[in-house]
């Protein structure tokens, strides 16, 4: 169980306590990164978080992909909603670092999720899984663009509840039981 002593909290004497930090849940397709310090917490199955911070001015950032790559769809089907895969949410977060003046080597990359939510064995015959293709998506375009990753949790058969504190780079994991789709 997750406790409230995570969160910072200050005395208001008009409307009582109020968090001096804000709260972000984020759903698949969606992605936090900005200046301003928040929890941002979101639920993992086959989607990937990738989880980037620059300890030197304690600016985070994290998404909730879907998708290994935009070349995995239809032409057209995801162009203008690229939060939604791996490899595009990456290269964003990287190009939202640079301009703030981050190098891939000042950056620590955290990457949770992929797990393999459904079946999928027919007959003897196993296919790759959308999980192990959104890790390896995420491996993949991390290590294209130079990137170290310092902390991972990714694979298995149980989904993933992640709290990431954008200011200072930590995430707290738990993992969710009995999640795995029987069929």
């Amino acid at each position: 169980m997750w406790k409230q002593s995570h969160l910072q909290f200050t005395e208001n004497y008009d409307s009582g306590i109020k968090p001096l930090i804000k709260n972000i849940y984020l759903k698949p397709c969606e992605m936090y990164l900005d200046k301003e310090p928040a929890v941002v917490s979101t639920v993992l199955g086959s989607c990937v978080s990738v989880v980037m911070f620059w300890s030197a001015v304690r600016i985070g950032g994290m998404c909730h992909a879907m998708l290994p790559s935009a070349n995995f769809c239809v032409v057209g089907e995801g162009a203008s909603y690229t939060n939604k895969f791996v490899d595009a949410s990456i290269s964003y977060m990287h190009s939202r670092f640079y301009a703030w003046g981050a190098f891939p080597s000042d950056i620590e990359v955290k990457v949770f999720g992929g797990a393999d939510m459904f079946r999928t064995e027919s007959g003897t015959m196993k296919r790759e899984t959308i999980g192990a293709k959104n890790i390896q998506a995420a491996f993949t375009k991390l290590a294209s663009l130079g990137y170290r990753i310092t902390a991972q949790d990714v694979g298995g058969d149980m989904g993933r509840k992640l709290y990431f504190y954008s200011s200072e780079g930590r995430v707290f994991m738990k993992n969710l039981r009995n999640t795995v789709n029987a069929g």
